[in-house]
This record gives structure tokens, C-alpha cells and sequence, in this order.
């Protein structure tokens, strides 16, 4: 049976998730005009040149954990698939795999086995409500499998005239303050930072303690200033690629990020006093938004859990609410995201990265991503 991939993006990363897809194993890689899934499912289903049953299925686009995936889903949608889109998709069918495309399935152990939908793409896993109604907009027939860690392809370099693709897996690690303050509102400061990692994320994925030493390497001494730092890495790879055993990789390895990420505009009557205080304007703007739809507690997956919080309560303390004076109705919230990136390495805390290499090369190849490993890949 044959794997068909779809990628319809003209970014870096697009273009080798396309060659990374299009290179592993009995796999090809379909090209729509449309550059729709809708297209793409309707490629499997009617061209003459897909191999029917088909094997496993895969997109590559750039994906985030509040669950977005920069790919459109049908004619008549976005650049952007949010939640909201995908759940109309499930009403429209617009994007549903055909029976026809899939069936019959291999058997084992008695039981035919389901295809895969892999995605390629970052943390995308992280946002589960939205991959169990993708899969039902899909059809509900295939199991998607997304990871919530970074997907990092590796496409530049070359083995002697070979070029390759590596896919690793890097952590994205973040937390969140109200514009650079502390819950008592006091400045958090380096060391205020780390302890928010330290306290989210004790663990790497294999359960092994991380060092405090590890944040104080990585969180810079200036956490206000806006920006990313990239710091180069070498890894050790096991089995060797193509003869080579380290590979120094100086972008997208060790990465720190700082920036302000808003929510909103809401339109509101503005209050009839100034508010001068961010408690003041949150307890004004907390009943003011509270029965918008994307909050109702009915909601598959509501904004609030979008961005990170258990509550609608713990969303609003976990913004400052600003208006700006020129449009007074206009309120938007906004946080400080602090965010961390490092690559997933095997467990014990070896220098080897967890990873996939392919080419066009017979002799130059390797699957090793485990994709029913839970702590690595979501499977719904």
C-alpha cells in the first residue's frame, strides 16, 4: 500500500515537510490547485493515479498548541484553520475521506487497521479537542497522530550529493505572566521566569529531573526585552547518517522567546470612570465578555482552554485589559509569553536526538520516531 502526503505551503518548513513526507517509505506527495484538504480528498478519491486502498495519509503545514494549523480546509475558508472552521467542517463533510479511498484495510490480529492521518507540523498535539473534531470532520475513519512538542525539519543538509531531511522533535516549553509582573505585581525578573519553567515542567518527557542549571543556561538575564536568542547546538546521532555522527546545528535548536501576545478586541461600553489599576480593569471587563459564545461552558473547546486556562476566571486574571484612548470600546488582553525551546533527546540524558532521515537515497534513510510512544505523539 502506498502513504499520500499533502502540502500545499510554500514556506522552508513547507518545502521539507513536502520532501520529508514525498521520501519516506512507499510514499508520494499529491499537489492540488486548490491547495485545499477538500482538494486533496477529493485527489484520493477520483485520480488515476492514487493506488487505492490507500496506506496512510499525512499533511504538513505549520500547526500551535491553542489549536490552529495554517492550512485551508476548503473553498470556503482561511489561511487559518481554527477550532470554530474545523467544527463546521464537520457539518459541511466538505473535507471527509471517502470510504472508497480507505477500504479495504489491512487485517491483523483479526482487525482491519485503521489508517493514519499523520500530521507534520508543531504542537498541534497539545490542542486534543481540536484533533478529535478534525477527525470527525475528516470522516472519522483514520487515526490522526500529531505530536505536542516542536517539529523541527532539518532539509539543508548534505551527505556527499546527497541532500537529506531530518525531523526531530523539540520541546516547546512556555509560560505566561501579566505583562512582565508577578501574581503579588511586583517586577518577575530572571529568576522569577525560571521558577515559572522549573514549576511547569519538572520533568523531560522520559521522567528524568530537569536541572535548574538547564533554565539558568537558557533564560537570559534580560527577561523584559522582546525577541528571540537562538544558541547553537551539536548533536550525536545513533546510528550515523551517512558516515557522519555529529551534525551542529546554529538555528531553531536552543531557543529563547519573549514577546506579548494580545487577545481580542472586544467592542464595550466604556466604563464611566477612568480604571487605573489592572485589577480594576479586569473586574470590569469580566462581566463584560463573559456570555460570548467561544466562553459558553457548552463550548467543545473554549477560548479560555484555547490559551492555556482551566477557567474563564483564570483567563481574565491572566491578561491586562487595556483600551486604547483613540477607541475607548475597543478592550484587548494581553500577557507576556516566555517560551523555551530544546531538542528532545533519548532517554538518560544522552546528546542523542530522537529523529527520522530520508532521501532520495536508498542507502541513506531511517524511521526512528515512535509514533505510539504517548509522551512523543497524540493518537485520536
Amino acid at each position: 500500500m502506498t502513504d499520500y502526503g499533502f502540502v500545499p505551503g510554500g514556506t522552508g518548513f513547507d518545502n521539507d515537510a513536502r520532501r520529508y513526507l514525498s521520501q519516506r517509505p512507499s510514499s508520494k506527495v499529491i499537489a492540488t490547485t486548490a491547495g485545499t484538504i477538500e482538494s486533496f480528498a477529493t485527489e484520493l478519491k477520483a485520480s488515476t493515479t492514487v493506488q487505492r486502498p490507500v496506506g496512510n495519509l499525512g499533511i504538513g503545514c505549520h500547526g500551535h498548541p491553542q489549536g490552529v494549523l495554517e492550512i485551508r480546509l476548503d473553498s470556503g475558508s482561511g489561511k487559518l484553520a481554527y477550532f470554530d472552521d474545523v467544527d463546521r467542517a464537520v457539518t459541511s463533510g466538505t473535507i471527509a475521506i471517502s470510504t472508497s479511498v480507505l477500504e479495504p484495510r489491512p487485517v491483523v490480529g483479526g482487525s482491519p487497521v485503521a489508517a493514519k492521518f499523520r500530521i507534520v507540523g508543531c504542537s498541534i498535539g497539545a490542542a486534543i479537542p481540536y484533533l478529535v473534531r478534525l477527525k470527525a470532520a475528516l470522516g472519522g475513519k483514520v487515526n490522526i497522530v500529531a505530536t505536542p512538542h516542536e517539529d523541527l525539519m532539518v532539509g539543508t543538509i548534505s551527505i556527499g550529493s546527497t541532500a537529506i531531511v531530518i525531523r526531530m522533535l523539540e520541546y516547546d516549553f512556555r509560560v505566561f505572566t501579566t505583562l512582565g509582573l508577578s501574581f503579588e505585581g511586583e517586577a518577575i525578573g530572571q529568576a522569577g521566569v525560571i521558577d515559572l519553567f522549573a514549576a511547569k515542567y519538572p520533568f523531560w518527557f522520559d521522567g528524568q529531573l530537569i536541572p535548574k542549571e538547564f533554565w539558568k543556561t537558557i533564560v537570559p538575564a534580560d527577561v523584559f526585552a522582546e525577541g528571540k536568542i537562538s544558541n547553537g547546538v551539536s548533536l550525536d546521532f545513533d546510528p550515523k547518517i551517512g558516515g557522519r555522527k555529529n551534525f551542529g546545528f546554529d538555528f531553531d535548536a536552543n531557543i529563547w522567546e519573549h514577546k506579548v501576545e494580545r487577545v481580542g478586541s472586544y467592542t464595550v461600553t466604556p466604563p464611566s470612570q477612568n480604571l487605573a489599576s489592572s485589577t480594576e480593569r479586569r473586574e470590569f471587563i469580566r462581566g463584560k465578555i463573559k456570555n460570548r459564545p467561544e466562553f459558553a461552558a457548552s463550548h467543545l473547546f473554549p477560548l479560555h482552554k484555547q490559551l492555556g486556562y482551566n477557567t474563564y476566571d483564570e483567563f481574565i486574571d491572566g491578561h491586562d485589559w487595556i483600551a486604547p484612548s483613540r477607541a475607548p470600546d475597543q478592550w484587548g488582553g494581553y500577557r507576556d509569553l516566555y517560551r523555551v525551546k530544546t531538542p528532545v533527546t533519548s532517554p538518560g540524558g544522552s546528546n542523542t536526538p530522537l529523529y527520522d532521515v530520508v532521501s532520495n537515497s536508498s542507502s541513506i534513510g531511517r524511521i526512528g520516531l515512535d509514533e505510539s510512544d504517548a509522551r512523543l505523539f497524540i493518537t485520536v
